[in-house]
């Protein structure tokens, strides 16, 4: 995890947002956040008619298989970094699949890094919580969350 570490935070650059996104989430035990996985879909994509290219784009992944094919292309040759950006998504993906969350997102295109790490936002939908959850949250009937 010290790799991580040496990522300017003056400068940001995306590979500096997705090493600190991972960083933050092994520190709190939780999966990467969405801009975070979008952020590595975008590196990784082979153009358009991708399934990383389209989750890069809509944040959907209705295609599993030839999304985590994808994301195997060349994985052994890859440094140690790459391997953690790749796992770090295999796992966000999975609990999205897992989640029955593999639809397309609103405002999906707004995400970049952490920014949507709001506490003025839902965890789950990441709707502003003064707005109604999004359609299919599980907070969305929740008293308190």
């Amino acid at each position: 995890m010290e790799k991580f570490k040496e990522h300017s935070v003056e400068h940001s650059t995306d590979d500096d947002l997705i090493a600190r996104g991972i960083e933050h989430a092994i520190e709190e035990q939780r999966q990467i956040d969405h801009g975070v996985a979008r952020i590595i879909a975008s590196q990784l994509h082979s153009g358009q008619r991708s399934a990383l290219y389209e989750f890069t784009s809509t944040g959907s992944i209705s295609r599993p298989d030839l999304f985590f094919d994808e994301l195997g292309v060349d994985y052994k040759t890859l440094d140690d970094e790459a391997r953690w950006n790749i796992d770090a998504l295999m796992v966000y993906a999975l609990g999205r699949i897992q989640d029955q969350d593999t639809d397309p997102k609103q405002d999906w295109s707004r995400l970049w890094g952490e920014s949507e790490r709001h506490d003025d936002r839902c965890a789950a939908c990441m709707e502003h919580l003064a707005n109604p959850h999004a359609i299919g949250c599980p907070l969305e009937y929740a008293e308190e969350y």
